[in-house]
């Protein structure tokens, strides 16, 4: 029998094997680099679980842990994804959820198909996003609801235009993305992702590194090094709140 560390051993080495690792920015909760952003990623689910309702489609999937999460919430869903190797595991865990290999770009659905559509951390990868916000809307049918989420400019690369993740097109600032999905949808609400543990004085090592020397680290050794410093983040950690949006990590939109 496999111990633990052989298994996470196997599941570092698998996801090394990508043609370029730094590309798929799903986390793996297999890997203890990506401890915290499972977390992150995870508690945005939660966070829309009492909107999702009929036929859900979750436009970059990655491993299928927020289909999960929401299981018993849709009558109907959908995972997709651009990476072949993260809906595989998708399919490993739950073969009964359909899925589609495509690019936000390339979407295969058709019009007002869906009642709730879920695109966390895809927008800022695309070239045209306003293009992509129109698709999403054409596929919701009347009433339905998108949550989507992309990170914080200010926070994420500094406030440079230009971004320090070298496969974002482009990052907002909490009032651009606001405006963005306004001409779009009629109804938004934008509210921003914060860790509870930084509010209350848990401000670790690696927190106060300038993010631009965060990112001469390959991804992955980037984790590890968060790991090393910092205690787990646990669900109970992270907060939403529409209240001071330039502080928080990552900003998250429901669109009507």
């Amino acid at each position: 029998m496999r111990t633990t560390w052989q298994g996470r051993l196997e599941n570092y080495r698998r996801l090394m094997q990508f043609s370029d690792p730094e590309q798929f920015e799903a986390p793996d909760r297999h890997f203890i680099g990506h401890r915290d952003i499972v977390t992150r990623n995870l508690a945005r689910y939660r966070l829309i679980e009492p909107y999702v309702r009929g036929d859900f489609a979750d436009i970059g999937c990655g491993r299928g842990y927020g289909i999960a999460a929401l299981r018993g919430r849709y009558s109907s869903c959908l995972g997709i994804d651009i990476s072949r190797e993260f809906l595989t595991d998708l399919r490993a865990d739950q073969p009964e959820v359909p899925v589609a290999l495509a690019s936000g770009e390339h979407l295969p659905l058709t019009h007002q198909s869906f009642d709730t559509l879920v695109a966390f951390e895809v927008i800022e990868h695309l070239e045209d996003d306003e293009g992509f916000l129109r698709e999403l809307r054409k596929m919701l049918r009347a009433g339905g609801m998108l949550a989507i989420s992309t990170p914080n400019r200010i926070v994420a690369s500094e406030g440079s235009q230009q971004p320090l993740n070298k496969f974002h097109v482009r990052e907002y600032l909490p009032e651009e993305f606001r405006s963005l999905l306004k001409r779009v949808f009629t109804d938004v609400t934008l509210m921003g992702q914060y860790d509870h543990t930084l509010d209350t004085g848990g401000v670790s090592i690696a927190d106060r590194i300038p993010m631009m020397w965060k990112y001469r680290l390959p991804i992955h050794i980037q984790g590890l090094i968060s790991v090393v410093v910092r205690s787990p983040l646990r669900l109970e950690d992270c907060r939403f709140t529409p209240d001071d949006l330039d502080r928080s990590h990552t900003l998250i939109a429901f669109c009507r």
